[in-house]
């Protein structure tokens, strides 16, 4: 080999050009990107794949409401009426809010158009 080429070889090899250095630091970023994503996804399926902890005391989140007997109307004559018609209508409804309201989400789409087009 003659001289030259030795030091041409080492030129190009040596200094990288400020193209390739921006492509390589870009690189390497996405390379990071990709390692953090498999790890959170082997994050994710390990906390999927752990065991249910059964609670000492159960417990439901929200709000439940029934019936009761008021008392001035347990001791009125009528009282053994209402008693059986408690026992047959006597409902539990479980709701995530204490107004036990329902949203109709239609209505609020609908309205929400309504307002987008004036």
């Amino acid at each position: 080999m003659e001289n030259y080429a030795v030091d041409e070889y080492a030129l190009c090899a040596r200094f990288k050009s400020k193209r390739k250095k921006k492509r390589l630091v870009k690189e390497d970023f996405e390379k990071q990107l990709i390692q953090l994503r498999k790890l959170e996804i082997e994050l994710w399926k390990k906390q999927k794949d752990l065991p249910l902890v059964p609670l000492e005391i159960p417990y439901q989140k929200g709000w439940q409401r029934n019936f009761k007997l008021r008392d001035d109307i347990a001791r009125s004559s009528d009282a053994s009426f209402y008693r059986e018609l408690l026992e047959k209508i006597n409902t539990w409804q479980f709701s995530p809010e204490k107004s036990f309201k329902r949203k109709k989400k239609e209505k609020e789409e609908m309205f929400m158009l309504k307002n987008s087009k004036q």
